[in-house]
């Protein structure tokens, strides 16, 4: 007798981010533990990519809306592309990396996928995904790098604590680090584009505009906590803060549209604190993994700036420390109940 999963309670909301996505045919992905999932709305079922031997750490998705990766820890990870409507593997990355995957992005047009792991020196690689092969890797900073991004597919950025370099790639990786001026708060806890411009969210909830490496626009204050996670679109922008709010700025202004929050009694969240943000193929729902190791969905008027009541995709455990050892350890169940 072969035992298969049918459900996977929770999504890993801790030490990862942008984690969360909607799919060509609407099915979320996201993951959890040492799987990848894909949750499908409309039959209320999960398929699961299984091939990892260690707890998924990063995940990315590739503009098709279809190719996923995923990285592991561990002192050996891999990293899996792999289709999300099949489930199959496409590639799988191995032996550049080491101490796990800290975080991984898609180029724009799919080609490329970067990645940082782990290990003291925080290594950048950068491997083609269409083939499997690993065009660059070099050491990407002593500081934690905690976010990346792609501006087109010979440009990218890497964020962290005290940390914001922009790389290019051609004939390897080169790297420059951003020009604060007079910029007070150096930690980025996430990083996107809109454009060519680069945007950056801090350790005191302000976002900041980046041009080439120097800082053209920050609206600070925009929360009242870190800014964890940017999404971008094409006609808004989301940022998700520690404030349990989300904020949604106008693509081409940066000004702001409305703003709703997820800490609310209708939403019952343990720790409502956004981690990942996206917007559906239609342009009516958001879907939103929390700290609190949740995912929820809600709809959105952008004419009236109104959201309905949150609907669950799942629902984990959270421990309010919000510390690395809080984990699930044990497992037992009350003798006489279903």
């Amino acid at each position: 007798m072969t035992a298969t999963i049918d459900w996977v309670h929770g999504y890993r909301g801790f030490k990862s981010r942008n984690n969360v996505r909607y799919l060509a045919d609407g099915s979320v992905a996201y993951h959890a533990a040492g799987l990848g999932i894909v949750y499908d709305a409309e039959t209320k079922t999960q398929r699961h990519f299984d091939k990892h031997t260690d707890d998924v750490s990063a995940m990315a998705f590739s503009p098709d809306l279809r190719t996923v990766a995923t990285g592991e820890v561990g002192k050996k990870p891999k990293i899996f592309v792999w289709d999300a409507m099949s489930m199959q593997v496409k590639h799988q990355l191995s032996g550049k990396l080491t101490n796990g995957i800290k975080c991984l992005s898609f180029s724009p047009s799919g080609k490329f996928l970067a990645a940082v792991d782990s290990s003291n020196d925080h290594q950048v690689a950068v491997y083609n995904a269409l083939n499997g092969v690993c065009v660059a890797c070099v050491g990407g900073d002593k500081i934690q790098i905690v976010d990346l991004c792609w501006r087109d597919d010979t440009a990218f950025t890497t964020a962290g604590v005290r940390h914001l370099k922009f790389w290019a790639l051609a004939k390897g990786l080169r790297a420059k680090n951003g020009t604060w001026g007079s910029a007070t708060d150096k930690n980025v806890a996430c990083v996107a584009f809109n454009g060519d411009r680069c945007l950056t969210g801090s350790s005191k909830g302000g976002l900041a505009v980046w041009r080439e490496r120097a800082i053209e626009v920050v609206k600070d204050k925009l929360h009242t906590g870190v800014i964890d996670t940017i999404r971008v679109t094409k006609e808004h922008i989301f940022t998700g803060g520690r404030d349990c709010r989300i904020q949604v700025l106008d693509s081409k202004t940066y000004a702001t549209s409305f703003s709703f929050s997820f800490d609310d009694a209708e939403l019952k969240s343990v720790c409502a604190k956004p981690r990942s943000i996206d917007l559906d193929p239609t342009g009516k729902f958001v879907v939103v993994g929390t700290f609190g190791c949740e995912i929820f969905t809600k709809a959105i008027n952008f004419q009236t700036g109104k959201a309905t009541k949150p609907a669950v995709i799942t629902q984990g455990h959270y421990a309010p420390k919000t510390q690395d050892t809080n984990e699930v350890w044990g497992l037992c169940t009350v003798p006489g109940r279903d």
